[in-house]
């Protein structure tokens, strides 16, 4: 006998998994939901209190599983390796934390609308942030009904 979708016992099964399954994300990692708000008030801190000058190591997961590893002298990075490689000077900016906050930027403008800015229903964005310092430790987005998974999180970080 095939299914009928119009019964109501579907719906409400989807609707559980669904939450579940968005409590399960929310969870994870005991990071929040990365709202323009948290962000700015992370960015407000960093500024206040940042280190001109740093070392900062992010572990990639997912399609790149590696150690990034970021020297930033008078807040400018004067070095960067990738798996341990060079990397040219053209990406480095992206990787300083204050980089790192603009590409954060972006990733909620995109989540706000994603059907237009990048062609999916709805994206989950989480993020945690250093309580004393404010720059970024982990960050995690979900493109919903995909694998397209991002998620990065600080293993060491040294004011110089």
């Amino acid at each position: 006998m095939p299914l009928d979708l119009r019964r109501p016992i579907w719906l409400v099964l989807a609707l559980v998994i669904g939450a579940a399954a968005g409590l399960l994300l929310l969870g994870r990692n005991r990071s929040g939901e990365l709202t323009s708000e948290r962000l700015e008030e992370a960015r407000r801190v960093w500024e206040s209190e940042a280190p001109a000058s740093y070392r900062l190591e992010l572990e990639m997961s997912g399609a790149l599983n590696e150690i990034r590893a970021v020297v930033v002298r008078d807040r400018r990075v004067v070095s960067m390796t990738a798996g341990g490689a060079d990397v040219a000077p053209s990406a480095w900016e992206y990787w300083s934390v204050d980089g790192l906050f603009d590409v954060l930027r972006t990733e909620v403008a995109n989540a706000a609308d994603p059907s237009a800015r990048i062609g999916a229903r709805e994206v989950a964005l989480l993020a945690k942030f250093d309580p004393t310092w404010g720059y970024p430790t982990y960050f995690y987005r979900h493109i919903m009904g995909t694998s397209n998974d991002i998620e990065w999180r600080v293993v060491s970080f040294a004011a110089e």
